[in-house]
């Protein structure tokens, strides 16, 4: 059998160090992004309830209780969100206010995501997390969100960054039923189309080796 060559061992290497979920990291700003696919806020929609699931480009949002889109102008949580700041965000209560009772907000991609960074506002209490979690539910990475003090005046990004596209999901969690918050800014990064397909012929080639 014929030696392979430097660069068909580095896709193997790499196929491999995906197929075990290699460690990657919580990052809390833009600049820790690469080349952004998607970038996602909610200041075209209506304050109030809308549709659960709702699917915006490849994301899909969704939350038991349902989903709600909240003005926060008021709040003067802005500042650490990149200009133009926003105003509507999106909730886990189909409601145009904040109050009741706050659950876990989940965002499903459509294809693999490798980076995925999202806007939260008013995180107060520890337990608030981000999870990432791949295709077969298994838990890849888990984030805590800068907090503030309670009464609205704080945001924060939170998200992860993986060596591979093996994002299925995120899950918003909040650390009680009564804190109160709302995403919004969900940046949304995947491979180049020719980094997938080399990924994919490092896999072809390993697989063929192995007969």
């Amino acid at each position: 059998m014929k030696a392979l060559s430097a660069s068909v061992l580095w896709c193997a290497a790499a196929v491999g160090a995906a197929a075990g979920h290699a460690t990657g990291a919580v990052i809390t700003s833009p600049g820790q992004l690469g080349t952004v696919s998607e970038f996602i806020d909610f200041e075209s929609f209506a304050v109030g309830a809308v549709a659960n699931p709702l699917t915006i480009g490849s994301v899909t949002f969704s939350a038991g209780p349902g989903l709600g889109i909240v003005n926060i102008t008021g709040y003067g949580a802005n500042a650490p969100y990149p200009s133009p700041t926003f105003t509507r965000t999106l909730q886990p209560r189909p409601s145009s206010g904040f109050g009741g009772s706050y659950t876990p907000l989940t965002l499903t991609f459509a294809v693999g995501v490798k980076e995925i960074l999202v806007g939260w506002f008013d995180p107060n209490f520890i337990g608030n997390v981000l999870r990432a979690y791949d295709s077969g539910g298994v838990l890849l990475e888990t984030g805590a969100v800068a907090l503030g003090s309670p009464g609205g005046s704080h945001a924060a990004y939170i998200g992860v960054a993986r060596p591979t596209a093996d994002i299925a999901s995120v899950v918003i969690v909040p650390a009680a039923s009564n804190d109160v918050y709302s995403i919004d800014h969900v940046h949304v990064v995947v491979p180049a189309p020719g980094a997938a397909a080399l990924l994919g012929l490092g896999g072809l080639l390993a697989a063929r080796r192995r007969r």
